[in-house]
Order: structure tokens, then sequence, then C-alpha cells
């Protein structure tokens, strides 16, 4: 192949193509020669057009060509500076100061690697594990810093298990306009409000939303620091969440006490109970109608989440508050025991339940979101440390 052609097909600025050999099977060696009769001195700033020395010959990786590995090969120049007297190596912009590969060799580790995982880009480029996971953190922390953290009108907060089972919550923060914000090591208080003292009054003052389940430390961080937020909301869904569990332990302490004959009614009754009677079959109908009409009490509690269910449909806000008044004065009358745990969630929960009817809005982009990061994490063969975890999820939703 002519080395002219070469030169065109490595598409490498301040560079030509002097020689090519093929060692193997699968390795390209090119040699190039640097066309530039200056380089720029890091010092001062000015052009330099003085050779002062030749050091040893550098050999690079970059992007395949014709199916095989290919490593460019040169001899750097030093350069001495007239004005600043400092001797100086010159740069390339192909190739970031001290890199073993080219700018665009690393974007296209780092890509493969964002989409799927190191030890797959490690596998596919034929590169160490170690190698995989350097390019991934100077780029993705590269990436996260020009993004910066923009403005949002919502503050969406929900926390993710890095372990399932193990307890240990990470904080993620997103909003609907910019994906996910930031991730944070802990749901302590303490950190969140540390994190909204860094953002800045400005950007604090630009949030005029706050969604969150029902974690107090999330909401009292919020007022304190969030100006603009009149008043934060609980998610519905969590609300409903709870709702499910109420209902559900109602449910078990009636199983846990009954007799041979109403065990048998209420056993592998769970879903049946939780589902929307809209998305009943009618085989499911006639079995729910017989369950309830066998265990009354459970009638009662299945009539309490009914109840508490459709005040989710109102539209207006003082409808709703009297509603669920009407159900807190009946659910503390007729309710079972275990269902008084719920009651008083909704009671301390009152206000930013409510809230809800104003402003419409829930907590489901965090749900979403947590989804996603399930999905990466999988993926990703979980992460060793946190902050790699953070760029993962970063910039995984577009950062």
């Amino acid at each position: 192949m002519p080395i002219a052609l070469l030169t065109e097909l490595l598409e490498l600025p301040q560079v030509v193509v002097t020689d090519y050999e093929l060692p193997d099977a699968k390795r390209l060696i090119v040699q190039l020669a640097v066309e530039l009769p200056a380089a720029l001195c890091p010092t001062c700033g000015q052009l330099s057009t003085a050779v002062h020395s030749y050091g040893s010959p550098r050999t690079v990786r970059d992007l395949a060509l014709w199916g095989r590995q290919c490593y460019l090969r040169w001899t750097p120049r030093q350069f001495e500076c007239a004005t600043c007297q400092d001797t100086f190596v010159e740069r390339l912009a192909w190739l970031a100061p001290r890199h073993h590969h080219t700018r665009r060799f690393e974007a296209a580790v780092y890509d493969l690697a964002r989409r799927t995982n190191g030890v797959e880009a490690a596998a596919h480029y034929g590169l160490s594990d170690e190698s995989v996971e350097g390019i991934f953190q100077q780029s993705a922390t590269q990436q996260v810093t020009r993004r910066g953290y923009p403005t949002v009108r919502e503050l969406h907060v929900d926390e993710i298990a890095s372990q399932k089972g193990h307890g240990h919550y990470r904080l993620v923060l997103s909003s609907p306009e910019v994906g996910v914000l930031d991730v944070l090591e802990d749901r302590q208080q303490t950190t969140l409000e540390a994190w909204l003292t860094a953002r800045g009054p400005a950007w604090c003052a630009a949030v005029q939303e706050f969604h969150a389940d029902m974690w107090r430390p999330y909401h009292t961080a919020a007022r304190a620091y969030l100006p603009n937020v009149v008043m934060t909301t609980a998610d519905h869904f969590h609300v409903i969440e709870n709702l499910h569990k109420a209902l559900n332990t109602v449910r078990r302490t009636l199983q846990r006490h009954a007799d041979e004959a109403t065990r048998q009614h209420l056993k592998g009754s769970r879903w049946l109970l939780l589902k929307s009677p809209a998305k009943l079959t009618e085989a499911e109908q006639l079995r729910l109608t017989a369950l309830l009409a066998a265990v009354p009490e459970l009638r009662q509690a299945y009539d309490l989440k009914e109840t508490f269910r459709a005040i989710y449909t109102l539209r207006m806000p003082q409808e709703a508050a009297q509603r669920l008044t009407a159900w807190l004065e009946q659910a503390q009358k007729e309710g079972h025991d275990a269902w008084q745990a719920f009651v008083t969630t909704v009671q301390n929960w009152r206000e930013e339940i409510l809230r809800f009817f104003v402003e419409r809005g829930s907590n489901g982009f965090a749900e979403g979101v947590n989804n996603k990061i399930k999905l990466i994490l999988r993926r990703a063969f979980g992460c060793a440390s946190f902050a790699h975890l953070r760029l993962r999820i970063i910039v995984a939703f577009g950062a």
C-alpha cells in the first residue's frame, strides 16, 4: 500500500506516515514523522522552532486498521524556548500527555465500557482490566466535570442499595430535565445538606418542586435549603406501597390465628387483594368476593384500602383533605390493630400527602432511574468503589 494512502487512512493531524510493518498476524506498527516545524511552549505560550534534542522512540495504541491492532511509533522532539529558555517535549493534538493510547482509542474504549462493562471492553480491545478502569475513570470524570450541575425546576431524591440486603444505601439526586445530577455516598441528612450547600443559593432557589419518599431527613433538608419549595411532596407510589403492606399485615395476622377452613381461603390471596379491582379477571373477581364474604375482618381492611386509593383519583385539594380526614377517623375506629402503623404514618405525613393534590407530581421519575441503575449494576457485575459507581450512574444518564 502506498505510504501516502496510509497517511490519509489514519486521518491524524500534524503527522505523516514514513513506513509500516506487520510483526505478526494481529498487529500493525506505523512509523510516523511530525510535520510541524514549531511547537508551543507550555510555560510561556510562545512558539519555538529550535529543536533541542530527540527523545527515545514512543509507541502508542490507536484504533484498529485492516482488522489489526494498530500502533503508532515516532521519535518525540524536545524544543528550547527562546523566550523563557525552558525546554519541553512537543505535544500532539491526538495524544494526551503521558498517555499510552490515542485520544480516539480511549474514547472508543470508554464508550464500550460505559455501554457494557470493563470486563467486556478489556476483552474486546485486548487490554488489562486496570487499563480500562483508568480510561473509564478519567474520561467519565472529565465528562461529569464539563457538565457540572445545571439548574433544575424539579429535584427528585431516592436511595438505592449498593448491595441488596446489606442495608447500605446511596442517595440518587435526579431531575427529568437533566437525568441524574449526582450520587451521594449515604442518605444522611447532613450529607444531603452539604451537597445543597455546595450548589449555592442561586442553584437552590431555582428548584420549585421537591419529590421524595417518606424519609423525614430528605424533607427537612429540602425545606431548609430550597427557599422556593413551598411544601415537599410525599410520593404517592410510596404511600400506596405502605398501604399495601398494611393490608398484607392484616391478611397475615388473620391467617396466623384463623381456623383451617379460613386459612385455606386466605392461602395465596396476597396479589388478589392488592391488585386493582379494575384489573381483576372474572375468575379473580369471583374468588375475591368469596374470600371477603368468608373473612369479614379482611373485608373491612380491604374496603379501607380501596377507599384510600380512591382519594388519589380526586382533583380538588380541599375535597381530598376532607376525604382523608374521614378516612382516618374510619380507620382508627374500624381498622384492625395491625392497620394502625399505617394510620400513624398518614397522620405524620398528612401535609406532604395532600401536597400531591396541588402539584400532581410524583417521584416516578426517580423510580425509573432506580430501575435503570439496577440494570447498570447487573451489567457491570457490581462496582468495587463508590467513586466508580457514582461516575457509571451519572454518565449512563447522558452527563
